[in-house]
């Protein structure tokens, strides 16, 4: 009687010891989301322009965002700038994290985008960099909804699209 209460404690133990191995194991199959960039949406946004950070005749406007934080840096953009980064450094690695969506032939300026192929943003971001000619290297950041054409016909990196111009 003993060795069948032994057995059945020991047969208790092995199962319910599985069972929470089994668990843990679905758990670890859940993907992981490790999100590089996080902004703060402005609501109702007629596509508001904001000056948000200059250096050295450089400057970075957001539109229809309030913020944006570079979660594996845990600093936001302009907190991370001013200890001591620059704006072509820090934009060229966000940028690495998005997919190029155009290029116009003004002397380098790029648009790109978090098109949901990579999970490097909460809520997506567009990502246009200035490269002109003229030595204009401003930056805009906007939402994935961000149309660089209305940016361009608005004055973005110097263009007037207004005026028929080409890119």
């Amino acid at each position: 009687m003993k060795k069948i209460i032994i057995l059945l404690i020991s047969l208790t133990v092995i199962i319910t010891g599985c069972g929470k191995k089994e668990e843990k194991v679905e758990e670890d199959k859940k993907p992981k989301i490790d999100y590089k960039i996080d902004t703060i949406e402005k609501t109702n946004c007629e596509n508001e322009i904001k000056e948000y950070y200059t250096k050295e005749e450089q400057t970075i406007y957001l539109v229809c965002i309030d913020e944006v934080t570079l979660l594996e840096h845990g600093k936001t953009l302009k907190e991370y700038l001013e200890s001591g980064k620059s704006i072509d450094d820090t934009t060229n690695e966000i940028s690495k994290l998005l997919t190029i969506h155009a290029s116009l032939l003004d002397g380098g300026t790029s648009v790109y985008r978090d098109t949901g192929q990579t999970i490097y943003t909460k809520k997506g971001i567009t990502l246009i960099k200035c490269n002109k000619t003229d030595g204009k290297k401003d930056v805009y950041i906007g939402t994935n909804e961000l149309n660089e054409d209305w940016g361009f016909e608005n004055g973005f990196c110097g263009h007037n699209l207004t005026q028929e111009e080409n890119y």
